[in-house]
């Protein structure tokens, strides 16, 4: 039964509103640790939300694959969720149907699209192809669309990158999911995305100046659906969810 959920994010601004819809107040964080952590009570079911937190050295936010792990694996340690959500914002494709706002819910897979190793056997592990808890029926009822989440190092993309999404089938790119799928595939933790469109890859502006335009919109929307989705899964079994 599903009675914590965590829920890891890697911005503060994608957080906030999450947390202020979900009345969720501070808990503290291993000590050193730049951790930004969270705690509600929702339809019966502990919410942790756990944000990577800032990067001491630059004074940004801990995006990208190592943030996400870190955070991800003490976050298990602390709380051992029953299941884990990497939620946030991505990039998308008009041509594949994605529009500013967008919500996805990731299916059937999560991937890396820029780890590339051409030795047999680690090309494969390179992708990662991570499971994810089968969750249509959710979809359904909480108005997302589901589609696979491809993970990558950075906003941009190079034509290499493209390529490999297309052959993916990939709907929405961002740079933490597989990193926490990573995690959740090895401690044996049920996981998830669950992303909201801020740029599109194939529009005319760049991914940054999108990003920047469309956050609040686009936070807007994942703090509606996450809030839904915690109510829809929260004290279900994994299997009654698909």
């Amino acid at each position: 039964m599903i009675r914590t959920i965590a829920i890891v994010m890697a911005m503060h601004d994608e957080a906030a509103p999450v947390v202020s819809a979900l009345g969720a107040t501070p808990v503290s964080a291993p000590a050193g640790r730049p951790h930004q952590w969270y705690l509600a009570q929702r339809a019966g079911a502990r919410v942790v939300i756990s944000v990577n937190g800032a990067d001491r050295r630059f004074g940004v936010e801990g995006v990208g694959p190592e943030p996400a792990v870190m955070n991800t694996v003490a976050t298990i340690e602390r709380f051992l969720p029953d299941l884990v959500v990497s939620a946030g914002t991505a990039g998308g494709w008009a041509a594949r149907g994605a529009s500013i706002g967008k919500v996805y819910l990731s299916y059937p897979h999560v991937v890396r699209h820029d780890r590339r190793i051409a030795i047999e056997g680690y090309q494969e592990y390179g992708e990662g192809r991570f499971p994810v808890v089968p969750m249509r029926a959710v979809a359904a009822d909480i108005g997302a669309e589901l589609g696979v989440v491809t993970t990558g190092g950075s906003l941009d993309e190079t034509a290499e990158d493209i390529a490999i999404m297309a052959t993916l089938d990939a709907r929405a790119k961002e740079m933490e999911a597989a990193s926490v799928a990573w995690v959740c595939e090895t401690l044996q933790v049920p996981f998830v995305a669950l992303k909201t469109i801020t740029d599109l890859a194939d529009a005319h502006a760049t991914a940054a100046d999108q990003f920047l335009e469309n956050l609040h919109t686009a936070s807007a929307q994942l703090t509606e659906h996450l809030v839904l989705f915690v109510d829809r899964v929260a004290g279900r079994s994994v299997d009654e969810l698909d």
